[in-house]
């Protein structure tokens, strides 16, 4: 069809959707914006420039269904985790428990766990080496090869860094640590990856898709830098590496933001000479978006953002109990979420075959029209940090805590002002909700040791739904 038969088409379908209007509204005022400025049109009948192209085709594998492991001590967790693999987790991820003098307890939290066929991720923060030998010394205890076992050990010392808001030494010395690891790991653990651009913690802090984006490539710049130096293969070095990611219940934008990482990362990869461009995504449930005052729409909302993930490539998927808010259960009801969290992506990928299809949103104008936008103001926001320093440099300043800040004041304000509409928030609230405590647990804000070398405000956590609640 040529530009003149498709422009005829176009307004044919813009005279069409105007009819469909309430009388003086037009499409051009119904449009909105993201919170970086990016506009959204009621109707595109033009795709942009091809700049983000299709993900990668791959074979169809099965989705890695992965378990957080909730409980205050190795005992409960490892009740939580059975419980979890009976109904059909594929994965466990541990974080470190409060009681660092007894290790991680990886023994007790990982009794009776087979471990011969499920893969283990290790969230350790500034211990990640400490828990890595641990968990070979568990695999040597049980007399399981390397060659036949599979984990992420997960050093991300700029991650630790904006979540604890410090390091134990400087970030030059941590990232020569970081690629001596890397490189250590791939000789001796050839299943397993050993680092981890974890963005979610700028997701759950308020940060926009520019932010997490831009995070994420700046971060992973880094970790690419520190591994080639360290002697690392440029393929060898892509395949170490996994990002960790949120997503929310705005389906379409999550979307568009996991196919613009896809793009950045290919972007990257090939400019450090790789050739192996596959991005390894794990994306987990938004926790900035769950609301205490109607927990069971916290479900809906935990599919829109599972179905993103699948939609968009994820190779891993966590979906987050939607009564557990600010690290604790709100009700008595956890038994049953976690069943419930567990089963979504497995349905999703079960039933619905949704990581069957290849970038199933590619070639639709408006998807492609917002993916070039994102991409266009990440590349700039990327351009800015580095000529002002870079990323290390704008949390070391503030900067960049006060504008993921300011995005989040920005997006509650949407939420006042009735832009923007969360069912049980500003909405259809129920008037006999539950009540959250302060926040507990792995989120807790840490302080920083008189021994710390390098100390930030760290990004801390935060519910957009809590500037509507009644707290208890």
């Amino acid at each position: 069809m040529d530009s003149a038969s498709l422009r005829q088409l176009a307004q044919s379908w813009e005279t069409l959707a105007s009819k469909s209007l309430p009388e003086g509204k037009t499409l051009e005022a119904i449009a909105t914006e993201t919170l970086d400025g990016n506009r959204i049109d009621a109707l595109y009948w033009e795709r942009p420039p091809l700049s983000t192209d299709e993900l990668a085709a791959t074979k169809a594998a099965p989705v890695d269904h992965r378990l957080r492991a909730i409980g205050n001590s190795a005992v409960t967790q490892n009740a939580h985790l059975l419980r979890g693999l009976k109904g059909g987790v594929t994965s466990l991820e541990l974080a470190h428990l409060a009681d660092l003098d007894k290790g991680f307890q990886l023994e007790q939290r990982l009794h009776d766990v087979q471990l011969s066929i499920v893969s283990i991720s290790l969230q350790a923060e500034h211990f990640y080496a400490e828990a890595t030998q641990e968990l070979k010394q568990l695999w040597a205890q049980r007399k399981l090869d390397n060659d036949n076992v599979s984990a992420a050990f997960n050093a991300d010392p700029v991650g630790t860094l904006t979540r604890s808001g410090f390091l134990l030494n400087p970030i030059e010395k941590e990232l020569h640590t970081l690629g001596q690891f890397a490189l250590q790991e791939k000789q001796r653990s050839p299943n397993c990856s050993s680092v981890m651009v974890n963005i979610a913690t700028q997701h759950n802090a308020g940060a926009s898709d520019v932010q997490e984006l831009s995070a994420a490539i700046a971060t992973a710049k880094l970790y690419l830098d520190a591994m080639l130096n360290a002697g690392m293969k440029a393929n060898d070095a892509i395949k170490s590496i996994v990002f960790q990611v949120a997503c929310d219940a705005d389906h379409l934008l999550s979307v568009v933001k996991l196919r613009v990482l896809h793009t950045l990362w290919q972007h990257l990869a090939q400019g450090f000479g790789a050739t192996h461009l596959q991005l390894n995504l794990v994306v987990e449930t938004s926790t900035r978006m769950l609301s205490a005052q109607t927990p069971w729409v916290n479900h809906l909302r935990n599919v829109s953002a599972a179905s993103a993930a699948l939609m968009a490539g994820a190779n891993t998927v966590i979906v987050q109990p939607h009564d557990f808010l600010d690290e604790q259960f709100i009700d008595e009801q956890h038994l049953v979420s976690e069943r419930v969290a567990r089963n979504t992506s497995i349905i999703l990928e079960q039933e619905c075959a949704l990581h069957k299809i290849n970038d199933p949103m590619a070639g639709a104008y408006a998807v492609e029209s917002m993916c070039q936008d994102l991409l266009d103001n990440t590349w700039s926001q990327l351009q800015t940090l580095e000529t002002e320093g870079g990323f290390i440099k704008a949390l070391q300043s503030g900067h960049w805590q006060r504008a993921v800040t300011n995005m989040r004041t920005k997006r509650i304000q949407r939420l006042l002002d009735e832009q923007s509409i969360a069912v049980g928030v500003n909405r259809f609230q129920q008037k006999d909700g539950y009540s959250v405590g302060a926040t507990s647990g792995n989120n807790d804000v840490k302080k920083s040791p008189v021994s710390a070398a390098l100390s930030i405000e760290p990004l801390v956590p935060q519910r957009d739904a809590a500037a509507f609640e009644e707290q208890g």
